[in-house]
């Protein structure tokens, strides 16, 4: 079974994402164990901390991470099922992980972006709020094209 080459270079991303964190958190617990040693009278409870390190421990509820993707991709997936409102799409966004850096929340970044789906053509809202993807053949446009001309415009 062939991997595509989009899906390596994804898999290469994330291994290096890993490594980086990996190392940071090394660096961590090395300058940690560095004090540790310093200020204590004796090594005895490091000593005793690596013979319980085999013990496992349970850790926090941590959401999944989400799969990477656009945040435009993402909510034209969660609205391919059915519509949804806006507080709706970004509840499934986060409970799926999904995350975005900035001052703005989710919730603001999927209303922006539902706004543009829907002056596309892409998306459309019906008169209880909630959005569906339009079902009309002229309205409904390719989610990577829309994207591809924006950075078109963009690059200009």
């Amino acid at each position: 079974m062939a991997i595509s080459q989009s899906a390596l270079r994804e898999l290469r991303r994330e291994l290096a994402d890993l490594r980086q964190r990996r190392d940071v958190i090394d660096a961590r617990i090395h300058g940690l164990e560095a004090i540790l040693s310093l200020g204590g009278s004796s090594s005895r409870p490091l000593a005793r901390d690596a013979e319980k390190a085999h013990i496992v421990r349970e850790r926090p509820a941590v959401k999944p991470a989400a799969r990477r993707g656009s945040l435009r991709a993402k909510i034209v997936e969660t609205l391919s099922t059915n519509g949804a409102r806006t507080a709706d799409v970004a509840q499934r966004l986060s409970e799926e992980g999904f995350v975005v850096g900035g001052s703005a929340t989710l919730r603001e970044r999927v209303s922006r972006e539902l706004s543009r789906l829907r002056r596309t053509g892409v998306v459309r809202r019906r008169r209880n709020g909630r959005y569906v993807l339009a079902t009309n053949p002229k309205q409904t446009r390719s989610v990577t094209s829309d994207t591809d001309a924006m950075a078109a415009t963009v690059a200009k």
